[in-house]
C-alpha cells in the first residue's frame, strides 16, 4: 500500500520536469539565445546613367550605401580624363578636362564597410560644339538647291536653328540642310545658324553668321564657238571660245579623251587657245563649259567641219562639239 502510495507523486513529479524541458525547448526555438542574419550591404550614386558632356563642365555625384550601419560611407576613384576634387564620405565633383581630344572616364564609389560593393558610372567628354561651315553658295531663283551646315563637337544629338535673321523665300533648314526652290527677289540674305548639343549637364550652344546670294534666273549655258581658225605648224595661235547664257564666270575645259593639238594651252578662265603648233594635222577636240549657277550648268558643242555645225542637245543644257585646226 506504501509502494502503490508513492506512485502518484512520482508520476507528478516526472511531468513536471518533462514540462519544464519542453517549455525550454519552445523559448529556444522563439530565439531564446539564436543568431540573426547578416544585412546585406549596396552602393547606388546618382546621377546613376551614364553621362554626356562637354569639355570644361563638372558633375556633382552622390552616394548612398545601404545597410551601412556605422555610416562608413565610401571612398571615390577615378579613371580616363578628368579629376575628382571635393571627395567626403557620401559626395565628390568630377571635373572634365578644358582642351584636348574627345575622351571618356569613369566614376567608382566603393562602400567603406564592403569593399566588394562598388557603383560605376560612365561620362563621355567632347570639346563644345562649333560651327565649321563659313560660306555657303548662291542660289539661282526657280533652281532647287540644297547645301549642308557642318558642325563638330558637342555632347551627344546636335540641333539647328535660325537664332536671328531670315533665310531667302521659301528655303528651311531642316536638321543640318538648307533646301528649297528660292522665290521672291534676287538679293543676299543675312542669317545666324545656332547649333546646341545635349549635354547631361547643361546644354551648350554656339553660333555663325551666314548669308545666301540669291542670283536671277538665268537660261541655257550655251557654246555658241562654231568653227576655229586654221593654225600652221611652228606659227603663233590664238583662238577664243564663247557661250553665251548661264552664270559667269564660266570655266572651259577639254573632254570626252580628246587634246589640243601639242604646242597648244586653252585657259581655263577665259576660254582662249594660245601656243605654238608642233605638228600638222586635223584635230577633233570637244570642249566643255562650266558656269557658276547652283546647281552647275555645263555645255558642250560640236563642229563637224569647218563651216558646217553639227549640235546635239542633253535636256536643253548641254551641247557637244568638235573642232579641226
Amino acid at each position: 500500500m506504501g509502494t502503490n502510495g508513492a506512485r502518484p507523486g512520482r508520476l507528478l513529479r516526472d511531468l513536471l520536469v518533462l514540462f519544464i524541458v519542453a517549455s525550454g525547448v519552445v523559448l529556444s526555438g522563439c530565439g531564446g539565445g539564436g543568431s540573426s542574419p547578416a544585412l546585406v550591404i549596396n552602393v547606388s550614386v546618382a546621377p546613376s546613367s551614364s553621362q554626356a558632356i562637354d569639355q570644361g563642365q563638372t558633375i556633382q555625384f552622390t552616394a548612398t550605401v545601404t545597410n551601412d550601419t556605422s555610416s562608413k560611407g565610401v571612398t571615390w576613384s577615378q579613371t580616363g580624363q578628368g579629376a575628382l576634387s571635393g571627395q567626403t564620405a557620401g559626395a565628390v565633383t568630377y571635373t572634365s578636362p578644358s582642351s584636348g581630344a574627345a575622351g571618356s572616364a569613369a566614376v567608382t564609389a566603393t562602400s567603406v564597410a564592403d569593399t566588394t560593393k562598388t557603383a560605376t558610372v560612365n561620362i563621355s567628354i567632347t570639346p563644345p560644339p562649333s560651327i565649321i561651315t563659313t560660306t555657303l553658295p548662291a542660289a539661282t531663283l526657280g533652281s532647287a538647291y540644297s547645301q549642308t551646315v557642318s558642325a563638330t563637337g558637342g555632347a551627344a544629338t546636335l540641333t539647328y536653328s535660325i537664332s536671328s535673321g531670315t533665310l531667302p523665300g521659301d528655303l528651311a533648314l531642316n536638321g543640318n540642310t538648307i533646301s528649297g526652290t528660292p522665290t521672291g527677289s534676287p538679293g543676299t540674305a543675312n542669317f545666324t545658324v545656332k547649333v546646341t548639343d545635349s549635354s547631361t549637364v547643361s546644354a551648350t550652344s554656339a553660333t555663325q553668321p551666314l548669308g545666301i546670294t540669291v542670283n536671277p534666273a538665268i537660261g541655257a549655258l550655251n557654246i555658241t564657238t562654231t568653227t576655229l581658225p586654221n593654225g600652221s605648224q611652228g606659227g603663233s595661235y590664238s583662238a577664243m571660245l564663247q557661250s553665251s547664257g548661264g552664270l559667269a564666270p564660266v570655266s572651259w575645259s577639254v573632254i570626252g579623251g580628246t587634246t589640243l593639238p601639242a604646242g597648244l594651252n586653252l585657259n581655263s578662265t577665259t576660254g582662249e587657245i594660245t601656243g605654238t603648233p608642233s605638228a600638222a594635222g586635223a584635230f577633233n577636240i570637244a570642249f566643255q563649259a562650266a558656269d557658276s549657277s547652283f546647281p552647275q550648268q555645263t555645255a558642250k558643242a560640236t563642229v563637224n567641219d569647218y563651216d558646217h555645225q553639227s549640235v546635239e542637245s542633253y535636256g536643253g543644257r548641254s551641247v557637244q562639239p568638235n573642232s579641226k585646226i
